[in-house]
């Protein structure tokens, strides 16, 4: 899912945080709590949803979840004061305001991905294997684009291990 607001775009499966096209720094925990309000953007999120979802019910300050929205805010050039995107509700918890469109990302999409054909394939044998009376089988996937691709040998009684990897398009 890619969720698009103001000049950004955060991609929930790439885990990325884009502005006018350019990467934002953000620390993940802050990401998964941006992502958690605009996913929840119909209602007001209170502190203590936040605290269960976000940190999974660990016990950390009240302290620790305002830096975060701060974080969030600044990531996405919004403050505390003008409050245009995450929006506090004093004594009940925050609410992600901004227009936002939501773009799912569907396998048939990568179709017009263009597609690097060259792969790299590394084995590892695991030490305790004992034989390896069945040669190694796995599927050629090409790689769209900059996605990882891996795939797991099925034989030799998960001894052997092989992975693919996308090589960097030339020049």
């Amino acid at each position: 899912m890619i969720y698009r607001f103001t000049d950004f775009e955060l991609n929930t499966q790439s885990f990325q945080l884009v502005s006018s096209g350019s990467p934002v720094a953000i620390e993940l925990q802050v990401l998964d709590l941006l992502k958690y309000l605009i996913a929840n953007r119909e209602r007001l999120v209170s502190r203590d949803e936040l605290f269960d979802k976000i940190w999974s019910g660990r016990v950390v300050s009240d302290t620790s979840l305002s830096n975060h929205i701060k974080s969030a805010r600044k990531a996405i050039g919004d403050d505390g004061k003008n409050q245009r995107l995450i929006k506090t509700i004093h004594g009940r918890g925050y609410q992600f305001v901004a227009a936002t469109d939501e773009v799912v990302n569907h396998g048939s999409d990568l179709a017009s991905l263009p597609v690097d054909y060259s792969i790299r394939v590394s084995w590892a044998i695991h030490p305790r294997a004992r034989s390896m009376s069945l040669p190694p089988s796995f599927t050629v996937i090409p790689a769209h684009a900059g996605i990882l691709h891996s795939a797991h040998n099925g034989g030799c009684r998960g001894a052997l291990t092989g992975s693919i990897a996308r090589r960097p398009f030339p020049g």
